[in-house]
């Protein structure tokens, strides 16, 4: 069956490709505050992410992304 999903052979081609965003918490915070309906959707687990990878990503997002809509 297929699926939408591509792999990616690191960082750089994860940047460069289009199916994720890979953004510093400051510019996503600069982004959804110009959107005119935020929204934001994880995936942590996606593509097999280490677990301790995961939680750092959405700890980040709750520290520094969060508070700027609080």
């Amino acid at each position: 069956m297929a699926a939408p999903f591509r792999t990616a052979d690191g960082l750089a081609e994860l940047r460069r490709g289009d199916q994720y965003r890979v953004l510093t918490p400051e510019r996503f915070v600069t982004e959804l505050k110009a959107a005119p309906t935020p929204f934001t959707q994880f995936h942590p687990l996606c593509g097999g992410m280490p677990m301790d990878l995961a939680w750092s990503s959405l700890r980040l997002f709750e520290r520094e992304v969060l508070p700027a809509f609080g």
